[in-house]
């Protein structure tokens, strides 16, 4: 599988378009709470599990592998173009 193809501040992007779309994702993840009018996830509660599976349908999209390890995090994967590149975490 490829690596993602960087963006530069120099390419023809719609910026806009592009923080549009992230506030619509942050409105979405923010909907999967343990309490109405409050956004609330405890680890592994109940919202969790349909929240993983809307994130990883996202990464899939992008091109990620998709995993969860072993506690239930849900981790999401660019390979390096290289041997002995770095590990960048978000």
């Amino acid at each position: 599988m490829a690596s993602m193809p960087a963006l530069h501040l120099t390419d023809d992007v719609n910026w806009t378009a592009l923080a549009d779309e992230v506030l619509v994702h942050c409105n979405q993840i923010a909907a999967y709470t343990e309490e109405e009018g409050i956004i609330t996830r405890t680890f592994l509660c109940a919202p969790m599990k349909p929240l993983h599976e809307l994130v990883s349908g996202w990464m899939q999209a992008a091109h990620m592998t998709v995993r969860r390890d072993a506690i239930g995090n849900l981790i999401g994967h660019y390979p390096a173009e290289g041997d002995g590149a770095p590990v960048f975490l978000i």
